[in-house]
């Protein structure tokens, strides 16, 4: 079994490398990568023994970085590259771009904030989770505030930040580097670019697939958050357009996203298949 998408505390997750490496031996998987948002220090966990040995598995190579297309927030994965290099592009801040992921966050609930404030809805929580709590208990007052339906399901990242037709959407023209820059840089250290969760760019997506389909390597069809029904559309596309079909948790901090839709897709053969297309 494969996963290709993790992350540790050296960007939003909620595990050191070495307790990743842990319960992913724990779960089975034969190939994984260590993905953190615009960070690879986690690969300079790997060089203490002790870490890499609590994986008895493939580790391949990688990263997650967030960019913008037409001002839509895009997000790639990047494996197989130049660890040297990578660092070199961080010191010498080539990739422009919020380096602390944390901080980024930052700057996403303080816009939501701002935004809800210019239709008088004063929201004081400070982490997205209570946001969106706040909006859910209060989803019938912003809606008539604001003109738009809030529901109380929602969530505030998926359904608003990233949703062009809510009135919290986020233009990300400003704050986050060119897809097509970032691409272009990765490739020069030798990158393999996937492009992660289409599933996020909302009413964007396949739109956005169209546009990246001939500088990408793969797409990342199986996901935590993915329905059987669009990863299969999905797989569809890869195998007409000769792309590789990825697959991955995302895991954070969730054991349950280990249960992700599609785990059991990439085995046996599809795995040896895939990996070898990918390094």
């Amino acid at each position: 079994m494969v996963n290709m998408h993790n992350h540790t505390r050296h960007s939003d997750g909620s595990y050191s490398t070495r307790e990743v490496l842990e319960i992913m031996e724990r779960q089975g998987f034969e190939v994984i990568s260590i993905t953190d948002h615009n960070s690879v220090d986690a690969y300079k966990d790997l060089l203490d023994s002790k870490v890499r040995s609590a994986f008895s598995g493939k580790i391949v190579v990688g990263t997650e970085f967030y960019a913008q297309i037409e001002g839509f927030c895009v997000e790639f994965l990047f494996y197989d590259f130049d660890l040297k290099q990578a660092n070199r592009h961080f010191w010498e801040g080539s990739f422009q771009c919020y380096k602390d992921i944390l901080e980024f966050y930052e700057f996403l609930k303080k816009r939501t904030r701002q935004k809800l404030a210019s239709f008088g809805v004063v929201i004081n929580k400070t982490s997205l989770n209570d946001i969106r709590n706040e909006i859910a208990d209060r989803a019938d007052e912003i809606t008539q505030k604001m003109g738009y339906k809030f529901n109380a399901e929602d969530d505030i990242w998926k359904d608003h930040i990233l949703n062009p037709d809510s009135p919290l959407a986020i233009d990300f023209s400003k704050v986050l580097m060119d897809g097509f820059e970032l691409i272009e840089l990765m490739r020069g250290i030798g990158a393999k670019v996937i492009l992660a969760h289409p599933a996020r760019i909302i009413k964007k997506d396949w739109y956005i697939i169209d546009k990246v389909k001939n500088l990408i390597d793969g797409i990342e069809c199986y996901h935590s958050e993915h329905t059987e029904e669009y990863a299969k559309k999905l797989v569809e596309y890869c195998r007409s357009h000769d792309l590789t079909v990825v697959g991955g948790s995302d895991f954070h901090e969730d054991m349950q996203k280990l249960e992700f839709y599609g785990r059991d897709k990439l085995t046996g053969e599809d795995v040896l298949k895939n990996f070898k297309k990918l390094v």
